[in-house]
């Protein structure tokens, strides 16, 4: 954030890792930072020991930077500092921490590259992340059912009763237009295969049958 840094003082914080929910206490005075949780305030309380020497000190040279964090005033009116002071020399030490953890959210710990000489053992990298894999649900083939036709039953015919039969044996019967076997059959109790198998000498064809012909019924 810097071009020049004061010399940090001879204080060994222990070293804090980014990113994550157990971080070690640094050894350096605390100080509130507002909306900055644990975590970040031990980091960027290495930061300020590291940029300023823990002083609200403007830089020598043309760098705009000031405060504690030596937050450039174009950083600070970029990330809302302006809403506590024109600059961060004017803001109290909790608000710079406040901008200081919002740039640490959007920029990283980068943002302070010219002091990582001194916080660069300090400050240790985010632990990554281990995201467990999705679990895979097998997919159940689909049973297939092959329906069952229904079986139909098959019409039994009718015993010729001894007075069809003798009603049968006392007549035959002529052939008119529009009959078949299978219709003759079913008027006098019988089947068409017996009516062909008796008229044999007549009836050469089973579907071929002519008007005005006799047929023997027993």
């Amino acid at each position: 954030m810097a071009g020049k840094h004061r010399v940090p003082s001879k204080v060994r914080p222990r070293i804090v890792k980014i990113g994550t929910t157990a971080l070690a206490v640094s050894t350096l005075p605390l100080g509130t930072a507002g909306t900055a949780d644990a975590a970040t305030t031990d980091v960027l309380e290495i930061i300020a020991h590291c940029e300023s020497g823990n002083a609200n000190i403007n830089t020598r040279g043309n760098s705009t930077a000031s405060g504690y964090l030596q937050i450039l005033d174009s950083t600070w009116k970029a990330y809302g500092g302006r809403e506590f002071a024109p600059r961060a020399i004017s803001a109290s030490r909790a608000e710079q921490f406040i901008v200081g953890n919002r740039i640490l959210n959007g920029q990283g710990i980068s943002a302070w590259n010219p002091s990582r000489s001194c916080w660069g053992n300090k400050i240790g990298k985010p632990e990554p992340k281990i995201i467990p894999p999705p679990k895979i649900v097998p997919e159940t083939a689909p049973v297939l059912v092959t329906p069952i036709a229904p079986v139909k039953k098959k019409s039994t015919p009718k015993p010729p009763t001894m007075h069809s039969t003798a009603r049968r044996a006392a007549k035959g019967y002529t052939i008119k237009r529009g009959d078949t076997l299978i219709k003759i059959a079913a008027r006098n109790d019988t089947s068409w295969r017996a009516l062909f198998k008796l008229n044999r000498d007549t009836v050469r064809n089973p579907n071929l049958i002519y008007a005005g012909n006799h047929l023997r019924l027993t």
